[in-house]
This record gives structure tokens, sequence and C-alpha cells, in this order.
């Protein structure tokens, strides 16, 4: 049997870690005085040509250059964007909504936005795509309408007013109708640079569907 009391056993554990933490700080100690000694050349003249690169962000003007493009803000896309579709007359009139989402899917801008608009309209989320990419706000409303061939117009600007960014977009044309077809229909836009125009694929009752963009 051990008779060895448990407040010996702490004591001589406690005295054996302190021995070797203060070992450990006098080794530090010994290192950080040697690097003092050996260390000649500066953090700057580290580079050499073809070998690494210097790895101070501050005296490396690449780095400078790189953050200076980085804080940039990026060129704004100036013009306008047309989209023309054919929407099959019927019995009711559709629910239509055109807008504009980035390539990541992030909503942009509302072209417009066709539903009932004498009362609170119940029926609005189902347009489920236009609706679930922007929460169903109704900006750029107007009643529905016949069965024709229209061109709405979108200013490039987003859902604060701001001018979008130069670069690439999706576009979107969505109908329903009560009793009737369900239409979603999309295509790759590139604002900014030269005019440029494209097709939208038909889906039953919106056909003839295009869009042109003018800078």
């Amino acid at each position: 049997m051990n008779t060895t009391s448990r407040f010996s056993r702490v004591s001589r554990r406690a005295f054996v870690t302190g021995s070797a933490s203060l070992a450990a700080i006098a080794g530090l100690s010994a290192c950080a005085d040697d690097s003092a000694l050996t260390s000649e050349s500066p953090a700057t003249d580290t580079a050499t040509t073809g070998g690494s690169s210097d790895t101070s962000a501050a005296s490396s003007p690449a780095a400078s250059a790189s953050e200076n493009s980085s804080s940039a803000p990026a060129e704004s896309a100036t013009g306008r964007l047309g989209v023309t579709f054919t929407v099959a007359s019927g019995n009711r009139n559709p629910y239509v909504a055109v807008w504009v989402e980035t390539t990541s899917g992030e909503f942009v801008q509302t072209v417009s936005l066709w539903h009932l608009t004498r009362e609170e309209d119940r029926w609005l989320s189902d347009l489920k795509a236009w609706y679930q990419a922007s929460g169903g706000a109704e900006t750029n409303t107007g009643a529905t309408r016949a069965g024709g061939t229209y061109t709405v117009e979108w200013d490039l600007t987003n859902a604060s007013g701001t001018a979008v960014p130069a670069g690439d977009y999706v576009v979107y044309i969505e109908g329903v109708r009560e009793h009737g077809e369900y239409e979603l229909l999309e295509s790759k836009i590139t604002l900014g640079g030269n005019a440029a125009s494209g097709t939208f694929t038909d889906v039953n009752d919106i056909t003839d569907a295009s869009w042109s963009y003018t800078p």
C-alpha cells in the first residue's frame, strides 16, 4: 500500500512542473538573443530575382497596386435594356413578371410586373420564381394585359436606384394564367461595351421573346 500522502504527491508534481517551465523560459530567452545577433539584413532584402517574393505587403509595390485596384469602384453600366415578348390570347389575362438577377442568383431589379392591382392580390405569389427572388416587392407594377406583343425597358439600376456594374446578368420572364399555362424563360445578358441582343426559347403562351442592349 502506498503511504505517500495526497499532499506530498501534489507538492512534488507542482515542483517538477515549475522547474520545467523555468527551463523552457530560459531556453526561449537564449533563442531570442541568438536571433538578434545573427539577423543582419532587413526584411525588405529577402526578395531575390527568380526566387521567393518578399512577404512584406507594405514594402511590395505590386501588393500596393493590388490593394489600390481592389478598392477602386467597378465601372457602372450605361444605356438601356429592352425586352420584347408576345403573350398568347386567352380567356384570362396572364400575370407576367420580368426581372434581372446576377449570374450567382442575387436579385437586382424588377423590370415589369403585371398583376391585379385593384386590391390586395393574394395570387401574386403564383409568380413563384419572381416572388422567391424579389421577396414579393411590388415595384414597377401595372395591371394585367390582354394577349399581344409588348416591350418593357430597364434603365440598368438596381432596386435602390443605383446604376449596376457592367458585366453579366440573367434576365427572366415569368407568366402564369388562371386555369392556364405557366412559363419561365431566361437569357444571359452582358452589359457594358458594345450593343448586343439575344433571344429566349419559347415556352407555352410566351413566344418570340428577345432582348436588346443599347449602351
